[in-house]
């Protein structure tokens, strides 16, 4: 994980949501960049459970805000 930290890919941001955040690949698929505070540090998440929707706000570390930063930047898609 430390090899894709901190190498501007299009996989960095999910790897570090899943691999330090604990995201659910399902979650993390889903994740838009809108989706993503970058102020308070937060990802909004939204997680289905017996048919309900409800939506989770993560705290992010300051480790999975920088690979999610150099990400924004390559501006592959609208989906994290």
């Amino acid at each position: 994980m430390d090899y894709a930290l901190g190498h501007a890919t299009e996989l960095e941001a999910p790897i570090a949501l899943a691999g330090l955040a604990g995201l659910s690949i399902l979650e993390v698929v889903r994740l838009r960049w809108s989706s993503v505070d970058f102020g308070k540090g937060t990802a909004s998440v939204e997680r289905v459970a017996k048919n309900k929707n409800r939506l989770r706000t993560i705290p992010l570390c300051k480790r999975v805000l920088e690979a999610l930063e150099r990400c924004q930047k390559l501006g592959i898609s609208d989906h994290v």
